[in-house]
């Protein structure tokens, strides 16, 4: 159930439990099928492979093979598979004071890549809801994935509009965040794209405020 008087309220849903559930139109299957399917993940791969390598230099042979060798499963299905990946659908819903739909953070350690299609409404005027690219000023400062405002600078956007899509590997730079939306009766829609690992990509232990040195 989503709670539409909530101000700013972000929340997602499986694209595939929305299909089971016969909740979309039928015009979806072939996007569905495609997004939920192990040709979509190595064509990420194909793209993208090279800067998932720079990120992460030892992660094939932490895993023992190739990233094109791992099985691929439906993060909803339940089946086992070393990466599993999903297609949400997303919404923040309308806004009656401006606020941030989440602060400055980085995806869980567990997902390998997230990425965003945009879909606003025509008739959406509203100001805020761009992605935020980010970096901090000196060291790393987590709060589990959560950063705090006064350690980390925007240096780059995406602005919410439809169609523009952003794709982000995932690691400890992989910082991000979404800007302060203004009060508006409009959905901020979005499709989200990912995929996770079994165990964490990277550590943010040492990066956690209060940990010791």
């Amino acid at each position: 159930k989503i709670h539409m008087e909530k101000n700013n309220l972000g929340t997602t849903m499986s694209a595939l439990q929305a299909k089971v559930a016969g909740l979309i139109d039928p015009i979806w299957n072939e996007f569905l099928d495609y997004h939920y399917s192990a040709a979509f993940f190595h064509d990420v791969l194909k793209l993208f492979g090279k800067h998932i390598r720079q990120a992460h230099p030892d992660l094939e042979a932490r895993l023992g093979r190739p990233l094109e060798s791992l099985t691929v499963a439906p993060r909803p299905s339940g089946i086992d598979a070393d990466v599993l990946i999903d297609c949400q659908f997303g919404i923040n819903t309308p806004v009656s004071s401006p606020s941030r739909v989440r602060g400055f953070h980085l995806d869980s350690p567990k997902k390998l890549y997230n990425a965003l299609l945009y879909m606003r409404a025509e008739e959406d005027d509203s100001d805020g809801g761009d992605l935020q690219i980010c970096r901090f000023h000196d060291q790393p400062q987590f709060h589990k994935v959560t950063a705090p405002d006064d350690a980390v600078e925007v240096v780059d956007h995406v602005r919410y509009e439809a169609n523009a899509f952003a794709f982000m590997v995932n690691s400890p730079a992989a910082l991000h965040g979404v800007s302060s939306r203004m009060p508006t009766p409009h959905l901020r829609r979005y499709i989200n794209f990912l995929a996770e690992l079994r165990e964490p990509i990277f550590d943010l232990s040492p990066y956690q405020i209060g940990a010791a040195a």
